[in-house]
C-alpha cells in the first residue's frame, strides 16, 4: 500500500489525464454559504442548550451521532421480547405514518407530538414515522434522523423503535410502538 506521498510519475499522469477538461466548481457566495452555516450551527445549538432535561422541549445531540445508514434499535423494559422481533421484522401493520421531510425541527417537533398524541386518542398502536437519511443534508450527519430518534427515545408514550424495511424506507424509517392512553 503507497503512501500518500509515494505517487509515481505515471500516476500522476493518468490523473492528469483524467481529469482534461473539468472546469472547478464556482465557490458560492459568502452570504449563502453564510445563512446554511448559521442554521444549522442554530439547530446544533437548540438541541445542545439542555443537556438532561427532556421535559423542556430541547434535545442534546449523542456523543455519536447516527449516520444515514445507521440501524436503529430501540425498547423500553418490560416490552416482550416477541413484540420487539416482530417491530424489527416489519411484521407489525402500521397504522397511521408521519413523513417529517422538508420540516424544520421546531416544526418537526411539533408534528411529532401532535402525531403520537393523535395516534394515542385513536388507539393507534404500530406507526411508521420517515425522517429521510439525510442525503441532502449540508453537514456529514443526518440532522432530522438524530433529532427524531432522540425524540422518540425520550417521549413517555414511545416503548419501542426499530428502523424501517428497505420497502418501508430502510433507514430513513422508524417503525415505533406507542403505549395505550389508559385515560381514554
Amino acid at each position: 500500500m503507497s503512501k500518500k506521498n509515494d505517487i509515481t510519475d505515471e500516476e500522476k499522469a493518468l490523473f492528469r489525464e483524467a481529469i482534461k477538461g473539468t472546469v472547478p466548481l464556482k465557490a458560492k457566495d459568502d452570504k449563502h454559504t453564510s445563512a446554511k452555516s448559521n442554521t444549522i450551527s442554530t439547530a446544533y445549538r437548540q438541541r445542545q442548550a439542555v443537556t438532561d432535561n427532556p421535559k423542556s422541549g430541547h434535545l442534546n445531540l449523542s456523543s455519536t451521532p447516527l449516520a444515514a445508514e445507521d440501524i436503529v434499535r430501540f425498547a423500553r423494559q418490560g416490552l416482550q421480547h416477541k413484540q420487539l422481533k416482530k417491530l424489527q421484522k416489519g411484521q407489525l401493520k402500521w397504522q397511521a405514518s408521519l413523513d417529517l421531510h422538508g420540516m424544520s425541527l421546531s416544526q418537526a417537533e411539533s408534528a411529532l407530538k401532535h402525531f403520537i398524541s393523535g395516534c394515542q386518542q385513536r388507539g393507534y398502536r404500530h406507526v411508521i414515522i420517515i425522517h429521510g437519511k439525510g442525503s441532502r443534508s449540508a453537514i456529514d450527519k443526518p440532522l432530522m434522523k438524530n433529532f427524531a430518534t432522540q425524540f422518540l427515545e425520550t417521549h413517555p408514550a414511545i416503548l419501542a423503535l426499530s428502523s424501517a424495511l428497505p420497502k418501508d424506507g430502510g433507514t430513513g424509517a422508524l417503525y415505533a410502538i406507542i403505549k395505550r392512553d389508559r385515560s381514554i
